[in-house]
């Protein structure tokens, strides 16, 4: 059975920010990469898996730039064209230490309409695996849009990811009513709970859903099902630049539930399919 990925696509427009100062101009190597929900569909394809994408794109050079990567790495492209909005960026600063600062431009992703969703309504409901993050729900539009298709995913393992750590908290309720799975940063994590250390944030989110994992970067993630959590490690590696990890860590993880895998085998390969991730990405 296929997976379906839902969600805001953006365009990752890397920008180097070491040692620069106010006013002046510099020049360096910029790159551009597919981000959002259609690069966790590129991911989860790249590894192997059958994988659908599902969201909204400006009719632009951006939109053709997501469609002809989703095309080349063999995703089954939904997404729906928007004539009056563009295709959303997202400017990523990354320090010298590698922290990232984001300025986003939503764009189309506003806009994405039940219709849009409805009529893909036997793909999604037939996957195996359906895929969405927090972000999709800043716009109430949006929500009303996503909300009946997840009341009606019974048989469907719902994948959750909050997007941002400053709106985490926003979705208890969501998470409650019709998330299996919750993947999420550290941050992400305090956010949501309320909390600052992992056994009292694992306490918070024991009665809001089945299964969460807290990624931790160079080490590793947190996995925390039925009562129970354990670390599961992975090896350190400096990069200069950490965008995307997060989506290959969901992708690798999804793929281990595809295949029948237990929760620490998965874990293991999303630490994994992460790691090689930033490992080319850097070489680059």
């Amino acid at each position: 059975m296929c997976i379906t990925v839902i969600g805001d696509a953006f365009v990752d427009i890397i920008i180097p920010t070491a040692d620069i100062r106010r006013g002046e101009t510099y020049h360096r190597p910029l790159r551009t990469f597919v981000g959002g929900a259609p690069n966790i569909a590129i991911q989860i394809s790249k590894i192997g898996g059958t994988v659908n994408f599902i969201g909204k794109l400006g009719k632009d050079p951006f939109g053709f730039f997501i469609k002809e990567n989703l095309k080349n790495e063999g995703v089954t492209d939904l997404s729906v064209e928007d004539l009056e909005n563009p295709t959303g960026l997202c400017t990523s600063l990354v320090s010298k230490d590698g922290e990232r600062t984001m300025i986003a431009m939503r764009g189309s992703n506003n806009h994405l309409e039940k219709s849009d969703l409805l009529k893909h309504e036997t793909t999604l409901l037939n996957s195996r695996i359906i895929y969405f993050s927090g972000y999709s729900f800043l716009s109430d539009q949006n929500k009303d849009s996503l909300i009946p298709i997840l009341k009606k995913s019974n048989q469907n393992e719902i994948y959750f990811n909050p997007g941002s750590p400053n709106i985490a908290s926003q979705f208890k309720e969501l998470i409650k009513s019709y998330v299996d799975v919750l993947i999420l940063n550290l941050d992400e994590s305090k956010s949501l709970s309320g909390e600052t250390d992992i056994p009292n944030i694992l306490s918070k989110l024991r009665g809001i859903v089945k299964t969460t994992l807290i990624t931790l970067g160079n080490e590793g993630c947190i996995l925390f099902t039925d009562g129970k959590y354990q670390h599961v490690s992975t090896n350190s590696v400096k990069v200069k630049d950490s965008t995307g990890a997060g989506d290959a860590f969901v992708s690798g993880f999804i793929i281990g539930r595809t295949k029948g895998f237990d929760l620490e085998t998965c874990a293991k390969m999303g630490n994994k399919v992460a790691l090689s991730f930033l490992l080319k990405k850097n070489d680059n």
